[in-house]
This record gives structure tokens, sequence and C-alpha cells, in this order.
């Protein structure tokens, strides 16, 4: 029970210094220029009043010193922390010049590079297995960097969403006895919970590109490094990664989808998402951040299905995790 305490310590720990931190970098994001404006040209940008930018920063300010505190400082600790900066740092600079998705997607292979080499230990190609594990491993990184920062498009979807998948990621790492995700999906929860309070409408705060490319790289490493013998292995449990982080993947697919259909730039926002689909359909926003948290914590559930059912919970539990979707989606599109 020591761990399970630990554990609660960490939420406890980085609630409170993302809680604490939040004015602070509120006051700093107006002097130093992060504020997102409102445009009415531009679809993605639905809030009525300037608004602080950093809220990456009050989030960092909460995971890493509980990460470290709780964890001690191993290669892989250390790695997946700088990584973490890094990707709020070309976040920072996006958030601030717009930068060409190109040098955005460069960074990001770099990031997940060096974490499947350093931290999975995907660094010896000497089969086709670990060849296929390595490029499983940047796809994945890459893909759910940018599906969590296309998915932060209304107030409190991703801190919200966030929150309901570091649950699911901490109940299978406890099970598993997996000490390092356990931590960090502690410190990313505590600090996910104690942004949304700002976040939830009306937002007083954003996560910025640099919040949402950070929390990303979180998501994508944390769950990871819990299915990586599954990587190695490619065993079944495998397929259960989609889910876990379900609605941004879902979310992504059916925008970029949807832009192709209407020839559009796959790279380039226009409406297509499901909130801006939820909110065409003359639904009230808060109504459709409730519905985007149902359909995370429905494709959660389906992910522990496929975890720990038998084959029959296992073969239902796919089936519906990918018919529902699919039934939301036809309407919505």
């Amino acid at each position: 029970m020591n761990f399970m305490n630990n554990y609660f310590v960490c939420i406890i720990l980085s609630f409170l210094l993302t809680l604490l931190s939040i004015p602070l970098v509120k006051k700093l994001a107006f002097i130093s220029g992060f504020v997102d404006r409102p445009n009415p040209n531009n679809p993605g940008k639905i809030h009525k009043k300037e608004t602080a930018l950093l809220g990456g920063l009050a989030v960092l300010l909460g995971v890493i010193p509980s990460t470290f505190i709780l964890k001690n400082f191993t290669i892989e600790t250390i790695t997946i922390v700088l990584l973490t900066i890094f990707m709020f740092l070309i976040g920072l600079q996006d958030d601030k010049k717009n930068l060409d998705y190109r040098i955005r997607l460069i960074a990001e292979f770099i990031t997940a590079s060096i974490f499947a080499i350093v931290v999975l230990k995907l660094n010896t190609f000497s089969s086709i297995f670990s060849i296929f594990g390595f490029v499983i491993a940047i796809f994945w990184v890459i893909g759910i960097i940018n599906a969590v920062n296309m998915m932060d498009n209304i107030d409190g979807a991703t801190a919200g969403v966030t929150s309901i998948a570091t649950i699911a990621i901490l109940t299978i790492a406890i099970y598993q006895g997996n000490h390092l995700p356990g931590v960090l999906s502690s410190a990313l929860l505590g600090s996910a919970l104690a942004f949304l309070i700002f976040n939830y409408s009306p937002a007083s705060i954003f996560l910025g590109d640099a919040g949402t490319l950070s929390i990303g790289f979180l998501l994508a490493s944390t769950t990871a490094i819990e299915f990586k013998e599954s990587i190695h292995s490619f065993s079944p449990e495998v397929l259960a990664f989609p889910f876990v982080l379900g609605f941004p993947i879902y979310d992504t697919t059916f925008a970029t989808i949807r832009r192709i259909a209407l020839k559009k730039p796959i790279y380039v926002g226009g409406g297509s998402n499901i909130t801006y689909r939820l909110i065409s359909s003359k639904i009230d926003k808060q109504k459709v951040v409730f519905i985007e948290y149902g359909l995370q914590a429905f494709f959660c559930i389906v992910a522990l299905c496929m975890l720990w059912g038998n084959i029959y919970i296992y073969s239902i539990a796919i089936i519906f995790g990918i018919a529902i979707p699919l039934i939301i989606g036809r309407r919505l599109f």
C-alpha cells in the first residue's frame, strides 16, 4: 500500500503546485505577451476576450517537481522530463511565432526517437520486430502529441480528457506494478485537475501549444511505457493503445477525414473537429465538453476490458469501441 500512498501524495502535491502557480503564470502571460486574442474570422478561436496562454507552464510546475520527489533521478525519468520541457519550448515558439508545421514535425520526430531509444530501449535493430517496434513508437508519440494539440479547442476539454485518461493510466500502472508511469500519471492527474478549475468555461487561462505539446508527449510516453512489453512482443494488448487515449485519436481522425473529403489541407484548422460539429448541431458548449468527457471515459472502459477481460469480453469491447464512434461520426460528418 506504500506505493498507493505515494501516488496519492503525488496527485495532491502536483495539484497544489499548479493551483498556486496559476495566478502568477497568468500575470506573466500578459506581461510577456503570451495572450490569445479573439478572432471572429477564425473558427478555432471561439472565446470572447483576451486570455492568458501560458497554462502549460503552470501544469509543468506541478508535474516536474512531483515526479522528481517521488521517483529517483533515473536516466528514464530525466529523459522524459527533458523531452517534455523541449516540447514545451517548441510549443512556446509556436504560440509566439506560429511555427511552420514542418519544423514542429521535425522536433516531434527527434523527441519521439530519443524517447524510443533511451526509455523504451528500442535501440537494437537486430530483427524486423525491433524495427517495427521503433516505427510504432515514433508514430504513436508524434500522433498523440498532435491529437492532443488539435483537441484543445474549447474550454475544459483537454484538461478534463487528460484527467480521465490519466486515471485509466494510473489504474493500469497500479495493477501492473509499473512505478514510473504511476508517478507520471499521478503528477499529470493532479496538475490537470488543478488547471481545469481555471480552464473550465469561462476559461481564464489556456494551455497554448506549449501546454498541449508537452501534455501530449507526457500522455504518449506514459502509455508507451505501460505497454512497452506489448510493443516488443506485438501481443494483442497493443490494440488497447488507441482506446486509452481514445477521444484525442478519434477527434483527430474524424477531423482529418472530413478535411480530406472537403479537399482542405489536413494541417490547417477549419472547424472539422468533433467540438465544432457538435456546436454546429446547436448543442450548448458546456454539454459539448461533457459529451467529450463521456466519450473519453467510454474509450478508457473499452481499453480496460480489452486488457483484463477474457476473449469474449475482449471481442465485445473492441466491437463496441469501433462501432459506436463510427455511428457518432457518421451522424456528425
